[in-house]
């Protein structure tokens, strides 16, 4: 059973939005995304939806039968790859313009997760896979003490070429995966957001995302904020979205 819930909001502080996140259900399998546009660079919500777009496309490209894992992992790289390819053409010549991404796809009780840059994707479960809360993902980006204190190194868009991060396996047990940008994990307390993470592993989607919100919110929500939380149990039929619906951006 697949159930998911997403916020993506301003926050207190930017005048518009450059993350994006959503997500794609059908019975016990699903895509979920989140993206942040690089700020402070050009266009950087047009980065971040056109990546919300074509894991849309490609979602509904292939929903009537999706490909086996090994299969999806290529076309989920050659996504990210052409999505980079999409936002350097648009770009005028001289400017900077990227996305961070996460791509989370279930399948049943198998799990491929793909990540660029700083953006997160955290596992809390109740079985065996992990224990507690653990960070799934690797941050592209520079050490925070360094002198360099934590710039991002490494963006959808950047022209690296270099292949996205990626993971998978079994889930085995239920729990919940959570993707969210930096907007969320710079500004929510760890002890909140673990413990919130494990309230929604117990099945309180809503509650769970509210608190963090309002914890980000209550510490002046400095930047744009997204946050998908995937409630998982590998057995069932799912069902998902913003209030229940299939899918949202």
């Amino acid at each position: 059973m697949l159930d998911f819930i997403w916020l993506c909001e301003r926050g207190l502080k930017r005048e518009i939005n450059q993350d994006r996140a959503g997500g794609f259900v059908k019975g016990d399998a699903g895509l979920f995304y989140v993206a942040d546009g690089l700020g402070g660079h050009y266009a950087g919500e047009q980065a971040s939806g056109l990546l919300a777009r074509e894991a849309g496309n490609w979602w509904r490209a292939c929903r009537d039968g999706l490909p086996p894992v090994e299969e999806a992992a290529d076309a989920l790289q050659k996504l990210l790859r052409d999505c980079g390819r999409m936002i350097r053409e648009a770009t005028p010549p001289g400017e900077i313009c990227g996305t961070t991404a996460v791509l989370l796809l279930v399948r049943g009780d198998v799990y491929l997760l793909l990540s660029v840059g700083d953006s997160r994707c955290y596992w809390t479960g109740r079985g065996s896979m992990r224990p507690g809360t653990a960070l799934l993902t690797a941050d592209d980006a520079a050490p925070p003490g360094g002198p360099e204190g934590g710039r991002l190194l490494r963006a959808v868009g950047d022209g690296s070429g270099s292949p996205a991060f990626m993971r998978g396996g079994r889930i085995r047990g239920t729990g919940v995966f959570s993707l969210c940008t930096d907007g969320i994990y710079k500004t929510c307390p760890a002890r909140v957001l673990s413990g919130q993470l494990r309230r929604a592993a117990r099945g309180r989607l809503q509650a769970s995302a509210g608190r963090i919100e309002r914890e980000v919110c209550a510490r002046g929500a400095p930047d744009n904020y997204a946050l998908v939380l995937v409630r998982v149990k590998p057995d069932g039929r799912g069902r998902g979205g913003k209030n229940g619906g299939e899918e949202a951006t």
